[in-house]
């Protein structure tokens, strides 16, 4: 049966091959998504230079109900990016019909990598995985995710003349043990992180963001004499909108706060000198590096 499944696979692949060489129909790509919103972003970029070039792209969400979960199963990713950017161009694939036709007769074999758009020539499944066009990243996201087409959100604290509002956010939960692709940071980083921004700046009011408060409580708040207040029972998309409500962004390991620092028109944020992510920063960031 195995073998018989995989002969129609070659054959449905060949038929499609065909009728898009001969341009009776346009190539499809659909895109996983998954994980939280700052994945969502990315891999919603790697459909969209797709669709830039003329491709039909459908965008498959399944995850967000089979599975939901970090890398360790302790917090719930939900799919939040329509709901963050109300505008944003996008057309879904029904679970159903990936299950049954795209995952399973058009799926990419190749995980990893960039795929480049002139070698897809026939219908292609690809995962949440292979690697972004960096060029086509910078150049997109701009486009699609900015401070105007973000949903607003309420801001709960308010503006007085002279205060500088610093966000803090704190990555717990998967990334809370080193892991190769991330790296971690320091048991000191938020500690001096805090202490750099208050020599720049007199007057600062710190907000912080975090899956796990308890630990911001115990192992950074007893360390620091500041202005403080702890952002808490928002959506992920939300904590993501008002970290960009900021005038610094100290950053944690991961993409969330640098994220929201792309989202600025001009922005500054703090950034572990241990940091393995080098990428995705706008041009117009300002970057401060602690230990």
């Amino acid at each position: 049966m195995h073998k018989i499944i995989q002969l129609i696979g070659k054959i449905l692949q060949a038929c499609d091959a065909i009728l898009c060489k001969i341009g009776i129909k346009r190539p499809t790509v659909v895109v996983a998504l998954d994980g939280g919103i700052c994945s969502q972003i990315f891999n919603y970029l790697k459909g969209a230079r797709f669709a830039e070039a003329g491709y039909n792209v459908l965008y498959d969400t399944r995850w967000f109900e089979q599975s939901g979960k970090d890398l360790t199963g302790l917090f719930t990713r939900k799919y939040e990016l329509q709901e963050m950017f109300p505008s944003l161009p996008i057309h879904y694939v029904s679970a159903e019909k990936t299950r049954r036709w795209y995952s399973r007769f058009f799926k990419h074999t190749q995980p990893d990598g960039l795929v480049n758009i002139k070698d897809v020539k026939r219908t292609t499944y690809f995962g949440s995985h292979y690697a972004p066009d960096n060029e086509s990243y910078i150049r997109l996201f701009s486009k699609f995710f900015n401070e105007q087409t973000m949903c607003p959100v309420e801001v709960p604290w308010s503006r007085r003349e002279g205060v500088i509002h610093c966000g803090v956010h704190v990555r717990r939960g998967d990334l809370a043990i080193q892991r190769p692709e991330y790296g971690m940071v320091s048991n000191t980083y938020f500690e001096n992180a805090i202490k750099k921004v208050q020599t720049l700046y007199p007057m600062v009011q710190f907000h912080f963001f975090s899956d796990e408060m308890d630990w911001v409580k115990e192992n950074i708040l007893p360390k620091v004499d500041i202005n403080y207040d702890l952002v808490q029972g928002n959506k992920a998309w939300q904590d993501l909108a008002l970290l960009t409500h900021n005038d610094i962004i100290i950053a944690s390991q991961g993409s969330f706060g640098r994220t929201a620092a792309r989202l600025k028109e001009h922005a500054i944020i703090v950034l572990c000198e241990a940091d393995l992510i080098s990428d995705y920063l706008g041009k117009d960031t300002k970057v401060i590096f602690v230990e």
